[in-house]
C-alpha cells in the first residue's frame, strides 16, 4: 500500500509537468531527421523518436502499476495496439522462416512501430492531462516550429539562388528536402494546416494570424512540389468549408496571400534585374534547375513498388511475404533501386501491409480503420447539424482523410507526426464540446 501512494505522489507531483516537457519538446524536435549508417545500410531516425518511446513507457507503466488505462474515445485502441504488434512479430517470423533475418527491416519496421505507438500515447497523455486548452498550445507550437523551418528554407533558397550561399544540389526546388524527403514534409505540412484550421474554427480573434500561417504552409507544399500533398490541399479547402470551418471570405484572403507569396519571387528577380542594371552588371549568373511535378524515375520507381509489392501478396496471400520481404525481393531481381542508400519501400501503405503481413496482418489495421472511420462519421455529422464539434474531432476530420489519401501512393504508416497528433485526438476529455472563442 505504501508503494502505491508513493506512486500516486509522484503521479501527482510529477507525471503531468513531465509529460508536458516530453510533449512539447517532442513537437520542436519532430520535423528533424539524421541518417544512421549500421552494416552499410542508412536509417532514418527522428531526432524525437527517444521523446516519443517515452510515451509507451509511461503507457505502459501507469497500466501495470496502477491498472489505470488511457480512456480512448474510438473502441478497441488499446486491443489494435496489441493486435498490431503481434502482427509485426508474426510477419518478423515468417520473414525469419522464408529468407533469414532482414536488419533494415528489423530496426526501421519492427522496432519502428513501438517507437510509433510511443508517439500516440504520448500525444494522448498529453490531452488527458492537459486538455483542450493543452491541445491549442501544441497546436501553436507545431505551427511556430513549422513556420520557422519554413521561413529558415526560402531564406536560404534565394540565398542559393542569387548565388549568394552555395548548397549542392541538382534541383533548387530538392532544397525543400532538406529535413526530409519532399513527400514527408509536404505530409507534415498538411497536418499542421488541419490544426491550423480547427484552431482558426474555434479562435475568431486570430483570424488574421491564422490566415498568414496557412498561406504560408500552403506556399511550403507548393514548393515541395508534391503532387499528392497540392491535391489534398484543396480537398481540404473543401472539406473545411463544407463543415463550416471557414467561409468564402476566408478562403479568398488565403488563396491572394497565397497567389501574392508565390509571385514574390518574380517581384524579388525584377528588383534585383534594377539593381544589376544600376550597377553596371550584366548579370547575376543566377541559374537555377528546371522543376519538375514529378521525375521519370520517381513514378518508375513508385509503379515498381507497387507492381512488385502485390506480387509478393498474390505468392503468399494468407501470412504475407514477411517482413523484410520486399527488399529481399530486390536482391534477387537485381533490382536496386537505391535511392542515397537507403533501401526503396513500397509506395503504398496498404500494398506494404499486403505484401508483408499478408490479409491476417491487412485485416488488424482493416478493422480499426473501420472503428475509425466509424467515429470520424459521426463526428463530421455532428458537426455538420450543430457546429459545435470539439477542437480534438476538427482535427482528426482533417489529419484522417490525409492519412488515408496520401497512403495510397506512398508510404505513411510510419509517419511520426499523424500517429502523435491523431494521439491527442481519440482521448476521452471530461468537458463539455468547444464553442467558439469570441
Amino acid at each position: 500500500m505504501k508503494t502505491l501512494n508513493n506512486i500516486s505522489l509522484l503521479e501527482k507531483n510529477i507525471e503531468k509537468p513531465l509529460i508536458g516537457f516530453l510533449a512539447f519538446s517532442t513537437a520542436l524536435f519532430l520535423f528533424f531527421q539524421i541518417k544512421v549508417s549500421y552494416e552499410h545500410i542508412y536509417f532514418n531516425i527522428n531526432l524525437a523518436d527517444a521523446l516519443g518511446l517515452s510515451g509507451l513507457v509511461l503507457g505502459s507503466l501507469r497500466f501495470f502499476l496502477e491498472k489505470r488505462k488511457i480512456p480512448y474515445s474510438i473502441p478497441y485502441t488499446n486491443l489494435f495496439w496489441l493486435a498490431s504488434i503481434i502482427a509485426f512479430s508474426l510477419a518478423l517470423f515468417v520473414g525469419w522462416i522464408r529468407f533469414g533475418s532482414n536488419t533494415w527491416a528489423f530496426y526501421t519496421k519492427f522496432l519502428g512501430w513501438f517507437v510509433i505507438i510511443g508517439y500516440a500515447m504520448l500525444g494522448s497523455l498529453f490531452a488527458e492531462s492537459f486538455k483542450e486548452k493543452g491541445l491549442m498550445k501544441m497546436a501553436e507550437v507545431l505551427t511556430t516550429t513549422v513556420i520557422t523551418i519554413l521561413s529558415v528554407k526560402f531564406l536560404f533558397f534565394y540565398l542559393i539562388k542569387y548565388k549568394i550561399y552555395y548548397y549542392p544540389v541538382g534541383n533548387l526546388y530538392d532544397y525543400f528536402s532538406g529535413f526530409a524527403p519532399r513527400n514527408t514534409f509536404s505530409f507534415q505540412l498538411l497536418i499542421v494546416m488541419c490544426l491550423q484550421f480547427a484552431y482558426l474554427s474555434l479562435n475568431p480573434k486570430k483570424t488574421v494570424s491564422s490566415i498568414g500561417y496557412i498561406a504560408f504552409i500552403c506556399l511550403g507544399i507548393y514548393f515541395t512540389y508534391a503532387r499528392a500533398a497540392l491535391g489534398i490541399m484543396c480537398f481540404l479547402f473543401l472539406l473545411f468549408y463544407f463543415l463550416k470551418f471557414i467561409n468564402l471570405k476566408t478562403i479568398f484572403y488565403i488563396i491572394g496571400l497565397l497567389l501574392l507569396l508565390i509571385n514574390s519571387g518574380t517581384i524579388i528577380d525584377f528588383m534585383s534585374g534594377l539593381l544589376t542594371s544600376f550597377l553596371g552588371v550584366n548579370s547575376l549568373n543566377i541559374s537555377i534547375s528546371q522543376t519538375y511535378y514529378s521525375y521519370p524515375s520517381a513514378n518508375q520507381e513508385r509503379i515498381f513498388s507497387m507492381i512488385e509489392g502485390l506480387k509478393i501478396w498474390l505468392n503468399s496471400p494468407i501470412f504475407g511475404g514477411g517482413l523484410g520481404s520486399f527488399v529481399e525481393s530486390m536482391k534477387v531481381t537485381k533490382e536496386t533501386f537505391l535511392t542515397h542508400k537507403n533501401f526503396l519501400v513500397i509506395h503504398s501503405s496498404y500494398i506494404f501491409l499486403l505484401a508483408e503481413f499478408g490479409l491476417i496482418g491487412f485485416s488488424v489495421f482493416l478493422m480499426y480503420g473501420v472503428q475509425i472511420l466509424k467515429y470520424l462519421y459521426s463526428r463530421i455529422i455532428l458537426q455538420y447539424k450543430t457546429n459545435s464539434l470539439s477542437l480534438q474531432g476538427r482535427i482528426l476530420i482533417g489529419i484522417v482523410p490525409v492519412f488515408l489519401i496520401m497512403g495510397t501512393a506512398h508510404d505513411m504508416l510510419f509517419q511520426r507526426i499523424f500517429w502523435f497528433v491523431f494521439g491527442m485526438c481519440i482521448v476521452k476529455l471530461s468537458q463539455a464540446p468547444s464553442q467558439k472563442l469570441d
